[in-house]
């Protein structure tokens, strides 16, 4: 079933990528205008017949599709169809599709937007899917949306005649309540209104990922390590895209890394060496022990998860070392909080 799930991924990912759509859609201003990481599949110039016929012609394919059907004939069915028609599951496989992270409080959210076509075709691959899967799934009514919430509390699928939105996180939110929110934000709060964001997107591809330094429930971590280093770290960006032209058999891949006006105007050796100075790869352990939003807290948790971590990166160093770290760190603490 591990394999037939990861197929089932791989599949959705391919046939969004290999649709077709020029315009903005309006579903990108459900993105929070605070996100700090966005992965955006963009339906370019394929043919999608041809996609699909490739898929079911893959060896792997069709031997994970001859389980599927041993384990699963409905489940199989359900994915057949959607290769022949990726409509077929409701969602409006012509438009882009992202994926973000963005901060909320002291926790990180993730989430996945994409635009409805049929809501009552989509409930219905939901129940079916549910239903051969033997998962517990009510469709709930949440003020004009429909909702499926996660068992945990921490997670929520809800949509609209126009939407469909899916957040999550490892720790405790209202998943509702900040879901309403982000669908019903204006444009204007939006990461269309991020000037980097746009210019990344003017240049999308098929596969794109954009993100920045910028994370705003990590600026005290963040003043510690300019702190250590000596140099703003704010306000830099990243974009990657991943292209496929099929006519022509070309695969192109774009990389772009835009730094603050303090960082370039560095001299590269400059940077190394105060990296080095720095010891970063022995304070960062501790230095991110501090944020709870990793689920760490040196004073209050002592969760196992950092002890390892703090473990590994600690585990040569000398007793007097140690001392040395604690009180450089407690004194960076202080500074940044003053």
């Amino acid at each position: 079933m591990k394999k037939s799930i990861q197929l089932i991924s791989v599949a959705i990912m391919l046939l969004f990528i290999v649709s077709s759509c020029e315009k903005q859609p309006a579903h990108m201003n459900v993105i929070p205008g605070d996100a700090f990481g966005v992965m955006l599949i963009n339906p370019g110039d394929f043919d999608r017949e041809k996609a699909a016929e490739q898929i079911q012609s893959n060896e792997d394919y069709k031997e994970t599709m001859k389980e599927l059907q041993e384990e699963n004939e409905e489940m199989a069915k359900i994915l057949e169809d959607f290769i022949k028609d990726p409509s077929s599951i409701g969602v409006n496989t012509e438009s882009e599709m992202y994926l973000f992270v963005a901060p909320l409080d002291k926790n990180m959210i993730v989430g996945m937007v994409m635009e409805m076509k049929k809501p009552s075709q989509f409930e219905e691959v939901l129940k079916k899917i549910a239903k051969e899967m033997e998962m517990p799934v009510e469709i709930e009514d949440a003020d004009g949306f429909q909702k499926i919430a996660f068992p945990n509390g921490n997670g929520i699928v809800i949509w609209d005649s126009k939407t469909i939105l899916v957040i999550g996180s490892d720790s405790e939110i209202d998943a509702e309540k900040e879901a309403k929110k982000l669908l019903n934000q204006k444009a204007s709060e939006s990461i269309s209104q991020n000037k980097d964001y746009m210019d990344f997107y003017a240049n999308r591809l098929g596969l794109n990922f954009w993100m920045t330094s910028s994370i705003d429930n990590l600026k005290e971590e963040m003043q510690m390590l300019e702190s250590m280093l000596g140099i703003k770290l704010s306000k830099n960006f990243a974009h990657l895209h991943f292209g496929w032209d099929d006519k022509i058999g070309e695969f192109t891949m774009t990389f772009k890394l835009r730094v603050n006006e303090e960082i370039r105007n560095m001299d590269p050796e400059e940077i190394m060496k105060l990296i080095e100075d720095s010891e970063l790869d022995k304070k960062l352990p501790m230095l991110f022990g501090q944020n709870k939003a990793y689920g760490y807290d040196i004073e209050e948790d002592y969760s196992d998860e950092y002890l390892d971590d703090f473990d590994e990166a600690t585990e040569d160093f000398s007793e007097e070392d140690l001392e040395k770290l604690y009180k450089e760190l407690e004194a960076e603490l202080e500074e940044v909080e003053e």
